[in-house]
């Protein structure tokens, strides 16, 4: 095991690996804990593709502490948080990732209290061919609220998965696809490449993709979202699903599924296919389309309340393996352009 500590590299044996904890740290089994005094602790870790056991970061009065990790034979990174923002980033770096921990108590808490910040921990793990870091504030007082901030950089072609329960969600850079989980916080995308799925059960999704090369699945419970992507060199489709907000998207998928319960939803595809599946459907909210010049087929339309409105080459046929356009309460308006 390498330890890196101040630009200094240590290689380190089994035996030594002992004594160097008996100086900054302690050695359990299955884990090892870093104690240290500085204002920024930075430890560097290479984890053998064969190491199974869990390696547990904390650091005694430190709020933020880097770690970087050699990333031989990994493709993915996962990260779990229970309260606090989660960047993840393409790095410069495409040997390592480069995590940077911000530890913070809130309300009442001190933020000076070193021992209570000592109870945040990070935990890494490796499974497979993926790293995984997880976020444990657990350990505080019931009291107690504590949030921990990650900020990754990984190289650009890893997939990318992180899970949240509480805070914002931005990755940028990645062409290795991303799938992103959250229960309450917004998510911003901005990628070069890849697939996605990006789910918020109260949270506004906005995403940016220059060149997708798979299919997207978004969906929220509560907020709006919008998509919009580059030229894909294969065909690609989108479903995105939203309960309680507006849906946009512009791109070129070839099948689009958009669902709204309460929103408006405006599509702008210029390589949308009719009779291949795609429905455009609020429950209550108006719909645009812009569809392309070269669409020949017909739609399937309809609106309980509100105008409708069709260019002369798409006729309205209501044949249901036609495209979908549908609202209880608005207006549909579709274009070619």
């Amino acid at each position: 095991m390498n330890f890196r500590f101040r630009n200094n590299v240590y290689n380190l044996h089994p035996a030594e690996i002992g004594v160097l904890c008996g100086l900054v740290g302690v050695l359990a089994w299955g884990s090892i804990t870093y104690l240290t005094s500085h204002a920024v602790a930075t430890v560097e870790v290479h984890i053998s593709s064969r190491q199974r056991s869990s390696t547990q970061f904390t650091t005694n009065r430190d709020a933020r502490t880097t770690l970087t990790i050699n990333a031989a034979n990994l493709k993915s990174v996962e990260t779990r948080n229970t309260w606090g923002r989660t960047v993840v980033a393409a790095g410069p770096d495409s040997s390592h990732i480069v995590v940077k921990v911000d530890r913070k108590l809130v309300g009442n808490a001190s933020q000076g209290s070193t021992p209570l910040l000592a109870l945040m921990h990070v935990v890494m793990s490796r499974s497979g061919r993926t790293l995984r870091l997880q976020c444990d504030t657990n350990g505080l007082p019931i009291d107690t609220q504590g949030r921990i901030d990650l900020d990754v950089r990984v190289p650009a072609f890893m997939m990318v998965a992180v899970h949240s329960d509480s805070g914002k969600v931005k990755v940028s850079g990645t062409t290795g696809g991303v799938h992103v989980d959250t229960t309450s916080g917004d998510v911003h995308l901005n990628l070069k490449s890849g697939d996605l799925s990006a789910k918020s059960y109260s949270g506004a999704i906005g995403i940016r993709i220059a060149h997708p090369t798979g299919n997207l699945i978004v969906r929220t419970s509560s907020g709006n979202i919008f998509v919009a992507t580059g030229r894909s060199t294969i065909p690609i489709s989108a479903a995105l699903t939203s309960y309680s907000g507006r849906i946009g998207y512009h791109g070129d998928a070839r099948v689009v599924t958009a669902t709204t319960t309460s929103g408006d939803i405006l599509i702008n595809d210029p390589d949308l296919k009719p009779g291949i599946g795609s429905s455009i459907r609020s429950y209550s909210g108006s719909i645009a389309l812009d569809l392309g010049e070269a669409y020949t087929g017909g739609v399937n339309a309809r609106t309980d309340s509100g105008n409708l409105e069709l260019p002369a080459s798409v006729t309205n046929n209501g044949q249901p393996h036609q495209l979908v356009v549908q609202t209880t309460s608005g207006a549909i308006i579709v274009k070619k352009r």
